[in-house]
């Protein structure tokens, strides 16, 4: 007989995915929560089980009773469908430490017992605390004010003072809350929805209580398979550090595997692979450095996506000699070189369709990843299920270095308003993406001047989750050739392209219901570094250049005054005092700046 596969899941969808394959067995059914915060629900497929994505999601709480009331969505569902000789619940981190047919042989050689772990210490004074009084405010246990704090133990201590109990008349039991159990069992626990509902809303960790409860107060008790250890009661590994589940390394993997006891590993999260894009044309001088930092990066789970631009000096010898040393680090080098020079835009192009990584990371050819970046960011990434990681950088030159930060947002919206606002700088190399995000992007090939503002504000247009650090993980090299104003006719043509492709995208999606204004304010960022300049033939190109964006610059209030000023000064056509502000701002202001900040 078929078993059944319920599987409780809120983030770290990679785990999920490698569970997905070892369950995805003929004699198999998947049946996935996914918590109702999952605003985008991860794509998934089996190629042999039957895979059931549970419609009636519920929004899980920690220690909450609405964890119990995802597990009863799961059993009922996979009753509908059954049926099953057995019901696995297992959380989306799990794995599975032996083969389907070992599993399935394992249990059916059992084919009466509860795999029910128990905890049979002395526990009333913790079952007591848990399920024995009302707990205010249930779904807020971890991340409660302090004014909910002291109101629900303020109403605890009230209860201890008028020894108020509660489900006295039960005997309670404790244990873990992943269980294996008959279709006797499972049809016990969905009818008993009620009852639980009754006794255990209001409760603390009730997940950890009522399989354990029912169970022994049922005639099922004698069914229950051993109660010497909770995770051989089980038949699962779960590794216990400092009040904590920990998390089982991979040697750790192979030695449980040999376990006869355990069928299953809690917790064991598989690594996130992370693509490293960079471009590059002639960077022969430059590029080591860039490689050197990401071989001293501390996470190996990484795989580089170079593309040589049709590159005329060393830099294919460069990529080829550093191949060896990445590969004994475990690091995937994909590589390829164009026919011909085609540009940053197509490079990175080039470069997405080589890479297999869940995420996405830019780096320029001359530039280089700060200690601990990459990991710092997937950690990140996976522990708020985030589309978009957001960080800070440092500004290197030879005169100065300096810490740079970018302003502090909590989601896509705000971020999206400070990129088009001029406070948010859109550099790529600024950002890690989630590969899904790329399903439905490319840059424009010859477009490669504005074609990060295009990807950066296209994607985060499209974000659900977004997520900041305030380290500085990303080193930018500012070169002559970086900080040269001079705008072509032709440049103007590529970031004017891509503007209007992204007023294309803003009319055809747009989820934040951006104000039309942003866009103006855009314009206006993208031509403000003309004025950074004591050239008149900049001005006057920043005078006709988006000219109908100008009667915006007083609106704009996320900028600085001082640069505001600068523009207004600008759209009055006063531009002695344009040439003025730059000589004593930029030309001596910020220069002492930038050399007191050095290192």
């Amino acid at each position: 007989m078929k078993h059944a596969f319920l599987i409780l899941a809120h983030n770290n969808f990679c785990s999920l995915r490698r569970l997905l394959v070892q369950l995805d067995h003929n004699d198999n059914d998947i049946f996935i929560h996914f918590d109702s915060k999952v605003n985008r629900i991860p794509e998934l497929k089996t190629d042999h089980a039957g895979l059931f994505v549970i419609n009636d999601r519920i929004n899980v709480h920690w220690g909450d009773i609405s964890v119990v009331m995802a597990e009863f969505s799961l059993f009922q569902t996979a009753l509908e469908h059954g049926p099953y000789g057995r019901y696995h619940l297992l959380s989306g981190v799990d794995i599975c430490l032996k083969d389907n047919q070992q599993i399935h042989a394992f249990f059916d050689s059992y084919p009466d017992r509860e795999f029910i772990g128990y905890t049979l210490t002395e526990l009333n004074p913790e079952l007591l605390r848990k399920a024995g009084r009302w707990h205010l405010f249930p779904e807020s246990f971890r991340d409660a004010g302090i004014i909910r704090k002291s109101v629900r133990h303020a109403f605890i201590r009230l209860q201890e003072l008028v020894h108020h109990r509660r489900n006295s008349d039960i005997d309670l039991k404790k244990g873990s809350q992943w269980v294996s159990v008959t279709h006797a069992m499972a049809t016990l626990f969905v009818s008993s929805k009620e009852w639980v509902t009754k006794h255990f809303s209001h409760t603390f960790c009730s997940d950890e209580i009522v399989m354990q409860t029912l169970c022994w107060n049922s005639p099922l008790k004698g069914n229950i398979f051993t109660l010497e250890a909770d995770g051989t009661g089980c038949a699962r590994a779960i590794s216990w550090f400092d009040g904590c589940i920990g998390q089982w390394t991979g040697k750790q993997i192979d030695e449980l595997a040999s376990r006869p006891e355990y069928q299953f590993a809690r917790k064991y999260a598989d690594a996130a692979k992370v693509s490293v894009i960079i471009p590059a044309y002639n960077a022969q001088d430059t590029l080591p450095h860039t490689f050197d930092s990401i071989l001293a990066q501390d996470y190996p789970h990484i795989e580089i996506c170079v593309v040589n631009d049709r590159s005329t000096d060393g830099t294919q010898t460069v990529i080829d000699g550093y191949r060896p040393r990445f590969e004994s680090q475990g690091i995937t080098v994909r590589s390829l070189i164009h026919e011909k020079n085609s540009g940053a835009a197509a490079a990175r192009n080039s470069a997405l369709d080589l890479a297999t990584g869940d995420y996405i990371m830019f780096a320029d050819a001359d530039d280089t990843f700060l200690a601990g970046a990459i990991r710092k960011a997937v950690t990140l990434a996976e522990d708020s299920n985030s589309d978009i990681v957001g960080w800070n950088w440092r500004l290197e030159s030879d005169s100065a270095s300096r810490l740079m930060r970018q302003p502090h947002c909590s989601n896509p919206e705000e971020a999206l308003k400070c990129l088009m606002a001029g406070t948010m700088r859109w550099n790529l190399w600024l950002f890690m993406f989630r590969r899904e995000m790329f399903r439905e992007f490319r840059f424009t090939p010859g477009n490669d001047m504005g074609e990060d503002m295009l990807c950066v504000l296209s994607l985060m247009n499209r974000a659900e989750r977004f997520v900041q650090t305030d380290h500085a993980l990303y080193s930018y090299v500012q070169t002559e050739a970086s900080i040269s104003r001079t705008m072509s006719k032709r440049n103007m043509e590529q970031v004017t392209a891509n503007v209007e492709s992204l007023q294309s995208v803003l009319v055809t999606y747009n989820p934040y219901n951006i104000p039309a204004r942003f866009m103006d304010y855009l314009k206006l960022n993208i031509k403000l570094p003309l004025l950074v300049s004591e050239d008149k033939d900049d001005y006057l190109c920043w005078e006709k250049w988006f000219s109908e964006s100008n009667r915006k610059i007083p609106f704009n209030t996320r900028l600085p005054l001082r640069t505001r000023l600068l523009e207004c000064l600008a759209w009055w056509r006063m531009w002695p005092l344009v040439r003025l502000y730059n000589k004593v701002v930029y030309g001596f202001a910020y220069s002492r700046i930038y050399r007191k900040n050095r290192g």
